[in-house]
């Protein structure tokens, strides 16, 4: 379950519900502006434009198909944390042994635990370790936020944005994309020293709606995250 609110008034609970071992699906609910009920959104999605009371919010809840465009099965579908995220002390405890003392899974990930993706940047959760590289940077981002689609497996299926997989079997380093230039006259997916020519910098810097990745859900551009991974392209100096 995930709500969302503007200035302490909710606006949508979403609810991912697993149906059998192989089916989930997503619903919506719009709350009224009173905050008394929310009801299920349409199939087909809807947008409006909501009073908080200090403000007038423009929101666009999603269908039932752009839910599963992201909770895709080869990513997992609930696309929450991994292991590799939640890999982390807290308390004085592993997270992953917490959770594993307290009966949380059906089966515990397998130890030793898969090595924790970095802290990309300054946040609530911290901020990187010293010395961490900028591919380590760009990398630990572009899994968290863009491997549950671009993997080998994935709805794309050319590109693997995975943090594991290396520079050589990403399918990005000087590689044609699929889908067109994003607006650039010359480009490749990545183009080794220059976001400028890059696709992966250009979809992550538009929010053109048939440009923008990811596409469904973003409605500014996260600059902190672009330049991780401006930076890293920048330290490209030639494809494997």
């Amino acid at each position: 379950m995930k709500n969302f609110l503007f200035d302490d008034k909710f606006v949508e609970t979403r609810l991912f519900v697993r149906r059998d071992t192989k089916n989930w699906v997503g619903y919506g609910y719009q709350w009224n502006e009173a905050q008394t009920e929310a009801t299920i959104v349409p199939d087909d999605g809807k947008t409006v434009t909501f009073n908080t009371g200090q403000r007038m919010v423009s929101w666009a809840y999603p269908s039932r198909y752009d839910c599963m465009l992201c909770h895709n099965k080869p990513g997992g579908s609930s696309i929450g944390p991994e292991t590799r995220q939640l890999n982390r002390m807290m308390g004085g405890e592993n997270l992953l042994d917490k959770f594993d003392r307290l009966g949380m899974f059906e089966t515990a990930p397998p130890k030793p635990y898969l090595a924790p993706l970095v802290t990309p940047y300054q946040s609530a959760e911290g901020k990187p370790p010293d010395g961490t590289s900028k591919e380590e940077l760009a990398r630990s981002y572009l899994h968290a936020n863009c491997s549950f689609c671009h993997r080998a497996d994935g709805n794309d299926g050319t590109i693997d944005l995975r943090y594991g997989v290396s520079l050589a079997k990403m399918n990005v380093c000087n590689a044609v994309p699929k889908k067109g230039g994003a607006g650039l006259t010359k480009y490749t997916v990545l183009t080794p020293g220059k976001p400028e020519e890059s696709v992966i910098s250009a979809r992550m810097g538009t929010l053109d709606d048939m440009a923008r990745m990811p596409q469904i859900g973003t409605y500014v551009v996260d600059t902190s995250g672009t330049k991780l991974v401006n930076d890293w392209i920048n330290s490209v100096q030639a494809c494997p």
